[in-house]
Order: structure tokens, then sequence, then C-alpha cells
């Protein structure tokens, strides 16, 4: 993958986890909306979440959980995660 290729993947992710902290931004107070995707050694996204209501798991926590499910099974590479874009909001 080119310099060029993989930038605009990690925009896209970043724009993935962007959308998922503005989905939850009414119900997440007193914490902060987070979107936050997880994407494994070959770039394909293996996990993503938000922050949940409070009491709930943090968005990272979600993500991690899923990106877990999806592992099982798979090769090394594919099971490690390579990156984890995360957006978080201004706090007030």
């Amino acid at each position: 993958m080119s310099k060029e290729e993989t930038g605009r993947t990690e925009e896209s992710h970043m724009a993935r986890a962007i959308e998922l902290a503005q989905g939850v931004r009414t119900t997440t107070s007193p914490n902060p909306w987070v979107g936050c995707v997880i994407v494994d050694g070959a770039g394909e996204v293996v996990g993503q979440g938000a922050t949940a209501p409070p009491g709930g798991p943090h968005a990272e926590i979600c993500a991690l959980a899923l990106a877990r499910e999806r592992a099982r099974g798979r090769s090394e590479e594919r099971r490690v995660g390579k990156e984890c874009r995360s957006r978080w909001s201004p706090y007030h």
C-alpha cells in the first residue's frame, strides 16, 4: 500500500471514530463522548465502539471486546491490533 493510500485509510478510520463519537454525543454526560476504531495488521477494522451512557464501558473497552471476539481463529499477524484511533470530545 502506498503512503498516499495509507493516509487515506488512516483518515477514513479517524472519520469513523469521529462518526461513532458524534452518535453518542448527548448520551454520555458527565463522561466525554468518544469513538474508537481498532485496525489489525492487515489494515482491516476489527473493533469499533463508542462510549456508553454513564455506568457503561468507554469506547476503547467496547472496541477491544469486539476485536477480541473477531481475533479468535485468526493468524497471528491478523490477530494483533496495529492501530487504535480514538476521537475525544473537548471538555467544557
